[in-house]
């Protein structure tokens, strides 16, 4: 759909009028929950969706011959039906890590979100995670430094400075990026021109932008 509409106002504006919805999510190929949220999209909607790409003629572009052969696979509702209500909690739990919070809650996130998957028909995507988690060396500790800091007690001896120093240590490098962007955005070529004292209130301003 996104290469459908891309540079295309007339087909946005035929899809809404003949769907009455608005254009679906855009999947962003480095955040997997907007792939989710699109997936949602797709299942919540799925025959105004495929009306509307029927109605679309033959051969108009190859967008849109792609379209066709998607929605005409036996599996594809099936298997919309399967990650929406499987995967929702997904969506939420990658949403939740991406705020800013402390190391307790971030990893409270996963563990909960492990949890919903101990379903047998999941089993196969718990392992998943599981594995991807063991391979991380520096999980296991983490989640060890939230567990003291919960009150907890683990076999492992930890630096008692260290783990309170990672009170607030994220868990996802969400904030890293987000310093990318904001020095981007910050250091652009039309602000080359910048005083001190004007680099200094702009950072003050991006870095407190969640207030």
């Amino acid at each position: 759909m996104k290469k459908f509409f891309k540079n295309s106002s007339s087909r946005k504006r035929d899809y809404k009028n003949v769907t009455g919805l608005a254009l679906a999510p855009a999947p962003v190929i480095t955040r997997w929950g907007t792939w989710l949220e699109a997936v949602f999209y797709y299942c919540t909607n799925f025959e105004r969706v495929c009306e509307y790409i029927e109605q679309i003629p033959d051969g108009e572009c190859q967008a849109s011959e792609n379209l066709k052969r998607i929605i005409s696979k036996d599996k594809l509702q099936q298997e919309l039906a399967f990650i929406t209500s499987n995967f929702r909690g997904l969506s939420a739990a990658i949403t939740r890590l991406e705020e800013r919070q402390c190391l307790v809650d971030g990893v409270q996130v996963v563990t909960e979100y492990q949890k919903t998957l101990d379903l047998e028909a999941l089993a196969e995507y718990k392992s998943k995670l599981q594995n991807v988690l063991h391979k991380n060396p520096g999980w296991n500790h983490l989640s060890n430094v939230a567990q003291i800091l919960n009150g907890g007690y683990v076999e492992n001896t930890i630096s008692p400075s260290l783990a309170a120093n990672l009170k607030f240590a994220p868990l996802v490098s969400v904030d890293i990026e987000r310093v990318f962007s904001t020095m981007a955005r910050t250091l652009a070529p039309q602000r080359e021109r910048f005083t001190v004292e004007h680099l200094k209130w702009a950072l003050v301003t991006a870095c407190n932008d969640f207030l």
